[in-house]
Parts: structure tokens; C-alpha cells; sequence
């Protein structure tokens, strides 16, 4: 049956968190960290690209309360007061305060997804998915805090905002036909538990008491629409019939290399894997308040403790049980790396990764991943901005994934669950004492099978 001809009408959810806060706000330094919410059971389908999470977002000084909020004051944008610095990485914006998101079937609890890290996975994608006019337009009037340079990214945080952001998962992303059937032929509603991150992850602060700077979120709501069909397919999906529905899903690992040939075997434990890519952190930037601990940049060398020039990345190898795969030669990358060009070899492989091979709408350039200005004359003068004190390049923070499409003609995927092993080589010039971190995400595809009330998914 075409559920599609049989819509009646389309209906407007508004869905409150079943876990309501004592303090008035959800944050995580007052110990209210985990939001709660229960998208009922109903013979409707839920239209995905819909589903939106809502909230109003404070950025707190430590001397903060509930009742007399006192907020950063970036730029000095508050003329009144003085600068109070807490930056949230400009290209990730409010997705930072996200640590984990899991759905789970309503009735049976049953997990469908759970992603680990979601402010990593966030940080990582949107800058494949957004452009420069998109960071400081389209996306900025979902995700506030979004910007193509921290200093407008700044500005939009020193007061509390209203944010309404799409949630990143493959359960939303890659469902068929862009709809999940909630009823009994089907998921049978949804639940959505959502774990907030750790402030000292989130922010980025040169203040002496910056360890003590927190957000909090408060109106916390879901919107979605769902699709009311008529009455014979609404019966239909009252029953308790058996059937099927394919999605995605990301999963994440962590890792760790510090050294100048690194393999990293990984038992990735999916079935069909769509596609994988990673992203390198310097250890000690995570859950660290001096620097961005969101940034996916180059693979960093440390002196005396501290990260202080890039590593040359010479060679990268994608390799499956053993063999270069799916690409039958290696990466050499050692040229563009030394002289401060593009890589093209490793910006189409993790564009054909992030589904965005033929995209426009994307931040990758010369100017985010080498610095080099793109708005010049002929001479290389930068023209496009009026005062020409004011640059208007997006800011030359490099995103760099290392990430390969396994399956871009089938979408079966690649099979690596019980030995079958993925592994990435990297060739550079770590010293050893320069412990960078690795975080893996991978896309697979999954099936839902539902029968009388019990769900099972296979992966």
C-alpha cells in the first residue's frame, strides 16, 4: 500500500520532557543532566525531517543563578559590562552541550541508536553540511551560537537565546521514504534520552575562574509532525502485523596514537558499514576549558606538555582484514602537507564519506584548511571586505576527517562484525610524545524487524 496517497492530514506535536528539573533548568554542573522525552504510540507516521529539539540557552558566569542570571560577556559585547570570556566552538554552536543521544522503541525500550560523543559527531559534519553564508544565516537561525568566526559566535551567546535545532542521528536521517510508522505496525512510539555534556568540554575560557563556568538550558521541547492517514490504513496500522524497516545508525569509538606509523584495528561489530571517518584532538584538550576541545584539526606535536605545531601527515591507508580497502592504494599526502596546499585525495574521500561528494554547501577551502585568503585580486590582496582591517574569509580553523565511503552503489554496506577488522594507517611526523586522540564514527545500515509488540534490530 502507498502510505503517501492515504494522508489526511498533518498533525503538530509538541512533546514536554517527562523528567521536569527541580532548579528550573537542565545543566550539568546543578546535576540535572539528563532529559527525558516519550513520543507516544499512535497509528500515525512521524515525519523525520521534521523532529526539532527547542530551548532557550544561558551561558553562565559563576556567580549565576536561576533566579539572577549573570552571562558571559564576549567581545565585550555588553558595553555596560566587562569581558567575560566563554566561547562555544563557532562551528558546532549549541551542539556541543550534547554528550549522548539514544532512541529506544516505546514499548519495548529496546535500543535503536545510541551515539556516544554527538557533540564530536556534530562538530565534525557540520562543517561538510553548511557554508559560510549557511553558518551565518540558514543554520544560524536554527543553532544561535553557530557562526564562520567565534567572535560572532561570541556575541550570540552573551544573552539567553532561543534554539531550535535538528537532531543528528541515522534513525532520523536515513529512515525509508522519511517517515517511522509509531504505532503498532511499527516502532509503537519513541523514547529519546538525552545526556548533557561536561561544561568544561563545552567552553572555551581564559578567565582565572573559567573551571567554574556553566550553561544551562530551560522551556526544554520537542516539535515533530506526524501524517494522520484514513481510516482503513489507520486499522492497518492498529494491527499487530509483522514487518520491516531499514535506517542508519552511528556508532563511535575512541582511540589514541603517538607515533609516527600508527595502525589502529578496530572491531567495528556492524554488519553493513556504510561508511567510517575519524578526526584527531590532542589528548589533553579534551574536557579542557583553555582551548577548543570540539576543533577537528591536524594531528598536533607537543613540546614540554604543550601542542604546538601540526604533524606532518604523510600517508593515509584505509584497510580492511589486512588489505587496502575499499581503496586499492594508499594516500601520499606528504608534499601538500609540507607545503600548506589542499589534499584532494583526502577531501574527496571523506566528502564521499559525509555524502556530500557533489555538495557546494560546505567549508572546505583553501581558506579553512591552509589559511590561504580565497578572496583576492589578482595580486592577493583580499578585495571583497569594505574595511579592509575586517577580514571576510571564514576563519582558517582546518577540519580534517579522515573518512571513506564503503558502499556508495548498493547501500548494503560492508560486512565487519565478528573478525572481519577495519583498520586505519597513519603515516606522519609525531614525535612520541604527543599523544593525539582519534574519534571513529560509522555509518551502518540497520534493520527494525517488528511482530506483534516485540521489536528487534539487526546491525
Amino acid at each position: 500500500m502507498d502510505l503517501m496517497e492515504n494522508v489526511v492530514r498533518t498533525r503538530k506535536n509538541h512533546i514536554v520532557p517527562i523528567n521536569q528539573p527541580l532548579a528550573g533548568s537542565y545543566s550539568f554542573k546543578e546535576g540535572s543532566s539528563l532529559i527525558n522525552f516519550m513520543l507516544p504510540a499512535s497509528p500515525q507516521a512521524l515525519l523525520t525531517n521534521t523532529l526539532k529539539m527547542n530551548f532557550r540557552l544561558r551561558c553562565n558566569q559563576p556567580t549565576s543563578t536561576f533566579q539572577t542570571p549573570v552571562l558571559v560577556n564576549n567581545n565585550t559585547n555588553k558595553s555596560s559590562l566587562g569581558e567575560f570570556q566563554g566561547l562555544l566552538d563557532e562551528r558546532n554552536g549549541v551542539n556541543s552541550i550534547i554528550d549522548t543521544l539514544t532512541w529506544s522503541s516505546g514499548t519495548t525500550n529496546s535500543t535503536l541508536e545510541n551515539i556516544r560523543a554527538y557533540g564530536r559527531l556534530t562538530a565534525t559534519t557540520n562543517g561538510f553540511h553548511n557554508s559560510q553564508s549557511d553558518l551565518d544565516g540558514r543554520t544560524q537561525g536554527e543553532n544561535t551560537a553557530c557562526a564562520s568566526r567565534s567572535n560572532i559566535s561570541g556575541n550570540m551567546v552573551n544573552c539567553e537565546n532561543f534554539y531550535s535545532i535538528p537532531l543528528k542521528c541515522g534513525l532520523l536521517e536515513g529512515a525509508e521514504d522519511g517517515i517511522i510508522l509509531m504505532g503498532r505496525a511499527g516502532v509503537n512510539g519513541l523514547n529519546l534520552t538525552i545526556q548533557l555534556q561536561n561544561d568544561m568540554m563545552v567552553f572555551k575560557s581564559n578567565e582565572a575562574n573559567a573551571t567554574d563556568i556553566f550553561y544551562s538550558i530551560n522551556d526544554v521541547f520537542i516539535t515533530y509532525d506526524t501524517l494522520e492517514f484514513t481510516s482503513e490504513i489507520t486499522e492497518e496500522l492498529n494491527k499487530n502485523d509483522a514487518g520491516e524497516m531499514n535506517y542508519a545508525s552511528y556508532s563511535y569509538i575512541y582511540s589514541v596514537i603517538n607515533s609516527s606509523d600508527d595502525q589502529l584495528n578496530l572491531n567495528l561489530g556492524v554488519k553493513s558499514a556504510l561508511s567510517i571517518f575519524s578526526t584527531f584532538v590532542p589528548t589533553s584538550h579534551l574536557n579542557n576549558v583553555s582551548v577548543n576541545s570540539f576543533s577537528p584539526g591536524n594531528l598536533k606535536n607537543a613540546v614540554n606538555g604543550v601542542y604546538t605545531d601540526d604533524a606532518t601527515l604523510s600517508r593515509v591507508s584505509f584497510i580492511r582484514n589486512g588489505e587496502l580497502s575499499p581503496l586499492d592504494h594508499f594516500n601520499d599526502v606528504d608534499t601538500s602537507s609540507k607545503e600548506n596546499t589542499p589534499r584532494p585525495v583526502l577531501i574527496e574521500t571523506s566528502k564521499q564519506a559525509l555524502d556530500v561528494e557533489n555538495s557546494t554547501r560546505t567549508l572546505i577551502s583553501p581558506a579553512t584548511q591552509n589559511g590561504l585568503l580565497t578572496k583576492t585580486n589578482i595580486n592577493g590582496d583580499e578585495v571583497s571586505s569594505l574595511n579592509t582591517a575586517v577580514s571576510t574569509e571564514t576563519q582558517s580553523n582546518p577540519l580534517v576527517v579522515l573518512g571513506v565511503n564503503f558502499d556508495n552503489i548498493s547501500n548494503q554496506g560492508r560486512d565487519f562484525s565478528g573478525n572481519n577488522l577495519y583498520g586505519l594507517r597513519t603515516e606522519s611526523s609525531i614525535n612520541g610524545n604527543s599523544p593525539n586522540s582519534i574519534t571513529t564514527f560509522v555509518r551502518s545500515k540497520n534493520t527494525l524487524m517488528y511482530d506483534n509488540g516485540a521489536i528487534s534490530v539487526m546491525s
